[in-house]
C-alpha cells in the first residue's frame, strides 16, 4: 500500500432519545471521536460497524437500532504528524446512524484488554463537531449533513 491510497472503513454515530451523540475520548489522538475502524478482509461495512462498536464501546448489536447510512464513503486525509507507521494517505468511511436502545449498563469501555477510549459522554452534535480532532471535522460535518443530524448552534 502506498501513501496515495485510502483505507476503507466505517464511523458510527450512536444517538439516544435526546438526539445526543455518544462520544469517546480517544487515547491515541487525545480527542473526542466516534467509534470507527477499518474493514477486515471480506467484511461488509455493516458487520464492520457492529464489530467496531462492540470492540470500542462494548455495546452489543441487540442494543442498537439502525436508522440510516451514507450513500457512499466520505474521505479525509491524515496529517503527516499523525500517520505514524500507517502507509495510507487517509481514510474513507461509510457512516452509520444508530439509536442506542439499551441502558448505561450495556456500555463497557473495558470489553477488550486494551481500550482505545478512556471515557464516554453524551454530547450535542455541535459539541461533537467542536471537539473532534481537527483533521476529521469536515468529514463529520459532511456525514451529519447527509444523515440529517441537526447541528444547531
Amino acid at each position: 500500500m502506498n501513501r496515495l491510497e485510502y483505507r476503507a472503513g466505517i464511523t458510527a454515530i450512536i444517538i439516544n432519545n435526546k438526539e445526543e451523540i455518544l462520544a469517546g475520548y480517544k487515547i491515541l489522538f487525545k480527542g473526542w471521536e466516534l467509534p470507527q475502524g477499518g474493514l477486515d478482509d471480506n467484511e461488509t461495512t455493516i458487520d464492520c460497524c457492529y464489530r467496531e462498536i462492540w470492540e470500542e464501546f462494548g455495546i452489543s448489536k441487540d442494543k442498537l437500532e439502525l436508522i440510516a447510512f451514507t450513500k457512499g464513503f466520505i474521505k479525509y486525509d491524515i496529517p503527516e504528524n499523525k500517520k505514524g507507521t500507517e502507509w495510507f494517505q487517509g481514510q474513507m468511511k461509510k457512516w452509520y446512524l444508530l439509536k442506542f436502545i439499551g441502558t448505561e449498563n450495556d456500555i463497557n469501555l473495558n470489553a477488550f484488554e486494551t481500550p482505545e477510549f478512556s471515557e464516554l459522554k453524551w454530547v450535542k452534535p455541535v459539541e461533537m463537531l467542536d471537539t473532534v480532532v481537527d483533521f476529521k471535522r469536515e468529514s463529520y460535518r459532511s456525514a451529519f449533513d447527509e444523515l440529517g443530524i441537526y447541528i444547531g448552534s
